[in-house]
């Protein structure tokens, strides 16, 4: 049976910023960076062939309650993010880009209402945040989790990195550190993203 490492969090929470710094510090081979989409897949819109394992277990990034992962997706562990709630509204509001002021607080009157919005709550199955968030860190897990916050990364990615490099079992050292933290800031990636934008286009 397939084993797999998930990289956890409800939308909006920095699942994708930190599926960057995974995919930095366990597949970057002399200064090949693999496309993250394709290190750490994400199982929620991935099709094809999942191309890299670590020790023999696939990373791949879900937004699902921890009892709702596929159980013929046999889990070896977990890291899971969790963010502020407020922050996570206000995120999911800039990233479904609505028109007007009154969309916006439909969106945001949704979340208050419900603890989340659609099609994310039932039609994906990802429910509320206060929800999914109570599934991962009130269940008393049978495989390793490694629980990280937001807003703790931001204040201390160098922290975290190493965190993350020992939970998966391998080296790391300060200067290799210090490379993925800057490789994987928002600055970073926001001229990556800007770049690979002007070259589709």
């Amino acid at each position: 049976m397939a084993e797999f490492i998930w990289i956890a969090s409800y939308p909006k929470s920095g699942c994708t910023w930190l599926r960057y710094i995974v995919t930095h510090l366990l597949f970057t081979t002399e200064g090949e960076v693999p496309n993250p989409s394709d290190a750490v897949p994400d199982m929620h819109d991935f099709t094809g062939q999942i191309k890299y394992t670590w020790q023999g277990a696939y990373p791949v990034k879900t937004h699902l309650y921890v009892e709702n992962l596929p159980p013929r997706m046999h889990t070896r562990a977990a890291v899971h993010i969790i963010r502020n709630p407020l922050d996570v509204v206000d995120s999911s509001v800039a990233y479904l880009r609505t028109d007007t002021l009154s969309e916006r607080a439909d969106l945001i009157n949704t979340y208050g209402t419900h603890g989340g919005i659609e099609p994310w709550r039932t039609m994906l199955g990802y429910g509320s945040w206060q929800g999914n968030v109570a599934s991962w860190i009130d269940t008393k897990h049978d495989f390793p989790v490694l629980f990280f916050r937001y807003e703790e990364m931001l204040a201390d990615p160098h922290d975290h990195v190493r965190r993350l490099a020992e939970f998966f079992s391998t080296e790391v050292s300060d200067e290799r550190v210090d490379e993925i933290v800057q490789l994987t800031s928002f600055s970073s990636l926001r001229a990556l993203e800007e770049k690979e934008v002007a070259e589709s286009s």
